[in-house]
């Protein structure tokens, strides 16, 4: 038969593995912002260049093989030609 991987946990399920406090988490994240939103309009937003430096360090922990083309799994065809309110923006007003 076919190998099928299984299917990922629900983000409950996910978060509650965390070994991470909930309040270490919630203080964490307004730091952390910034670090993924820089040079960015968009939270998300992802140029070529973010993008292979994302799988460098990717690669560099193991996480994906080192022979991966980063330039083969981007793609922008699936983001919508004209910013949506629905978007965040990515530095909120204080």
């Amino acid at each position: 038969g076919a190998f099928a991987p299984p299917p990922p946990p629900s983000p409950p399920r996910a978060a509650s593995r965390l070994s991470i406090p909930r309040a270490d988490l919630a203080s964490g994240l307004p730091r952390l912002a910034p670090v993924w939103t820089e040079g960015v309009a968009v939270f998300g937003d992802q140029s070529p260049a973010r993008w292979t430096a994302y799988a460098a360090w990717m690669a560099a922990r193991g996480l994906i093989g080192p022979d991966l083309d980063p330039a083969a799994a981007f793609t922008t065809a699936l983001l919508p030609t004209e910013p949506s309110a629905a978007a965040p923006l990515a530095s909120p007003a204080p």
